[in-house]
């Protein structure tokens, strides 16, 4: 199996795209398994792309169930589940809903092989299982059903079967159920034309096992860093440049503890940037667009990838991020960057676009070499010599 450029965690067998993910260090004594590996279905690469992004998500959310869990068996049953906690749940799960909503309709569900369900061709479909989905919901809560949502709520706290009559699990239960018919109410609204906003991921306050950098979420640092810069040297446009290049590689490979990336993250994001167009955000057919998708567009409408030199460029933003970390902190293993770099092939005396005859003409046709009205009038004509003067060599030197 081959790793592809496109994306972190697409690698090839044959002729077939698959998804595979090392299991985090922090989780993989409790996941059951070293990795997730899985065919994406598709001999397509474009399609893959596409594909290994949305399960790349779900394998996220996978990871992050499963660090809630082993935090939660720390505490005793009756403990866990707090008005809080249930809040929070309620919250978390209502933004998941509908967050796979936006992905349905902007990105569409893979089927199977070389089938993909998308909004646009089966939104009748889509639309009508909801409803029925709704209807479901309404009668299940208005009999007070839960049974439905028990099993939800075990693996939500990580307990076993045989608690599922205990009152703190059929209280989760409940809060589950008042979610799920709140965000398909939500979404009925969004099929009728109605603005419904997805929730923005709540930024939970760090536990004591969290407080360590491995477990700060590498946006975080990106600010320390950012702050620290720009006290000392960074104007503002240096600061937006290298922030907007960390949030590129965030987008990409996910939101996470920055001990979690690896060297073929690295790896993915130069691939990308050498394949990305320039200047995507004015171009009115890219700029509401996710980063996939503007390659992908890209490429389909001929337009060429960005010079190589502002790819270095980029990439050298991440390494000197990942410096920045390994020079601060002790919890940094490594620079994942090191020795990995954005070749640019070209010589130096041509990097910049040389004058034409015609601008050369004009040059050297200017007073100071024809002759001015005076030194200090040099740009009007007249009979006074500038040949004594920098004015008159300079140009020449530099010609």
């Amino acid at each position: 199996m081959e790793r592809v450029s496109g994306h972190t965690n697409l690698y090839r067998r044959n002729a077939t795209y698959y998804f595979r993910a090392r299991v985090p260090k922090d989780i993989a004594s409790h996941y059951g398994k070293a990795e997730e590996k899985f065919s994406l279905g598709t001999k397509e690469y474009h399609e893959a792309v596409k594909r290994v992004r949305l399960k790349a998500a779900e394998v996220e959310r996978k990871f992050a169930d499963c660090r809630r869990v082993i935090e939660l068996q720390s505490v005793p049953l009756k403990d866990r589940v707090t008005d809080a906690f249930l809040e929070e749940t309620r919250n978390e799960i209502y933004r998941r809903l509908l967050a796979d909503d936006d992905t349905i309709k902007i990105m569409g569900v893979p089927l199977g092989d070389e089938e993909v369900l998308h909004f646009a061709s089966h939104k009748e479909t889509y639309k009508a299982s909801i409803d029925s989905s709704l209807e479901y919901t309404r009668a299940d809560y208005a009999s007070a059903n839960l049974e439905p949502y028990v099993n939800k709520a075990l693996r939500w706290l990580g307990v076993s079967t045989n608690q599922k009559d205990v009152p703190e699990v059929r209280r989760l239960a409940r809060v589950m159920q008042e979610a799920f018919l709140e965000a398909q109410e939500a979404i009925q609204k969004r099929n009728e034309g109605q603005l419904v906003r997805t929730p923005e991921k709540s930024k939970e306050a760090p536990s004591e096992s969290e407080l360590s950098l491995n477990g700060v979420l590498l946006s975080e640092v990106v600010d320390k860093w950012v702050a620290d810069k720009s006290r000392v040297s960074w104007k503002k446009r240096t600061a937006q440049d290298h922030k907007h290049a960390t949030s590129m590689f965030i987008e990409l490979h996910g939101d996470r503890s920055f001990n979690s990336y690896s060297k073929s993250d690295a790896v993915a994001f130069k691939e990308f940037l050498v394949t990305f167009p320039a200047n995507w955000t004015k171009n009115k057919q890219l700029r509401d667009l996710s980063l996939l998708e503007v390659t992908d567009k890209a490429h389909k409408l001929g337009i060429a990838p960005m010079s190589a030199t502002n790819a270095k460029k980029m990439f050298q933003y991440l390494s000197e991020l990942w410096g920045w970390m390994f020079a601060h902190y002790d919890e940094v293993e490594r620079n994942i960057f090191d020795g990995i770099t954005v070749e640019v092939h070209s010589v130096k005396r041509n990097e910049r676009n040389p004058f034409t005859i015609e601008e050369l003409n004009a040059i050297f046709s200017a007073p100071i070499f024809k002759g001015c009205q005076s030194e200090s009038r040099w740009k009007n004509a007249g009979d006074f010599s500038m040949k004594d003067t920098a004015k008159f060599w300079v140009p020449l030197i530099g010609l």
